[in-house]
């Protein structure tokens, strides 16, 4: 399932790229790198198989764009999330995931992780002024 397989490569880069972390900050942003690699399959997903119209795919990308942004400066490196990006585009252009209609639901689940994560990105920028 391609869920397991992002997050088996965010793991990966996680023991890889952030060593000097504590064991709380490296499980944030293992759970960070999961959920990215979640909201990367999907954008690919939507890529290829077109779920959205234009209106929501409008939405979409100014969703992933903002945890892009936000989770880059968090992380303070975007080689990670290059990399992670880069493997979803393989995973979801694999045969293995040919099948838009089955893919759906996988989709959905990124989509809607997207949604409320970006917005408690915009919530806690509008905080912080």
């Amino acid at each position: 399932m391609l869920k397991i397989f992002l997050f088996s490569i965010s793991v990966g880069v996680l023991t890889l790229g952030i060593v000097e972390r504590s064991t709380a900050q490296n499980n944030a942003v293992g759970s960070a790198l999961e959920s990215f690699g979640k909201v990367a399959g999907s954008w690919y997903l939507n890529q290829k198989c077109q779920y959205l119209d234009p209106q929501e795919l409008q939405q979409f990308e100014a969703n992933v764009a903002a945890i892009t942004i936000a989770l880059g400066k968090d992380l303070g490196d975007q080689k990670l999330l290059n990399l992670i990006q880069r493997s979803a585009k393989e995973t979801v252009y694999s045969g293995k995931y040919g099948d838009c209609q089955k893919t759906r639901p996988i989709f959905i689940t990124g989509y809607a992780h997207s949604i409320n994560w970006s917005e408690q990105i915009r919530q806690t920028q509008k905080k912080q002024g």
